[in-house]
């Protein structure tokens, strides 16, 4: 099996599969355990004011844009 890259579209958004979210969010979840009581809070209010979550891969667009705010 080989890895192909993904493109984006004309409005910089990525067409993820619902494999892609799903192993998305296995990681996201795992490694959010894991930093229980090792990262620092502020970690924790990035990830809250990023919107990250385990739903979806966040489209890297959506997450410039509110770095820019």
């Amino acid at each position: 099996m080989t890895y192909e890259s993904i493109l984006p579209d004309a409005q910089g958004r990525y067409t993820y599969t619902p494999e892609d979210d799903a192993v998305w969010g296995e990681l996201f979840d795992r490694q959010m355990a894991f930093l229980q009581g090792k990262a620092t809070p502020a970690y924790f209010d990035g990830v809250r004011a990023l919107r990250l979550t385990s739903a979806q891969v966040p489209q890297i667009a959506d997450v410039d844009a509110r770095l820019r705010r």
